[in-house]
């Protein structure tokens, strides 16, 4: 079992169980990306949102789609990002927002 996929067994069993049901080959690319999506909705979806650490994330996103930095839950998503050929600019639109709200 992965490390990712132990973290998952530990806090999220729904997860850990249904990715089961990906072939070996995927499930751990699975894994990341809910990861990654799930970091980001619990920095929004709270009774008081952490914006500013919303914003800080997607900043990370880009650094680590460059290769500065590789932070843990979004280094791996920017990790899988490249190898899957991903668009590297995913979080402009976000940053166009950020840059409205400031």
């Amino acid at each position: 079992m992965s490390s990712i996929h132990y973290a998952f067994f530990r806090v999220g069993r729904n997860f850990f169980y249904s990715s089961g049901l990906f072939p070996r080959a995927v499930r751990d690319e699975v894994a990341v990306l809910y990861a990654f999506v799930r970091y980001v909705d619990d920095l929004v979806y709270r009774p008081r949102p952490l914006v500013e650490h919303f914003y800080r994330a997607w900043r990370l996103l880009d650094a680590a789609l460059d290769g500065r930095v590789r932070p843990p839950v979004i280094g791996d998503f920017a990790e899988l990002a490249a190898r899957r050929g991903m668009p590297s600019s995913l979080g402009t639109g976000t940053r166009s927002a950020e840059r409205r709200t400031a």
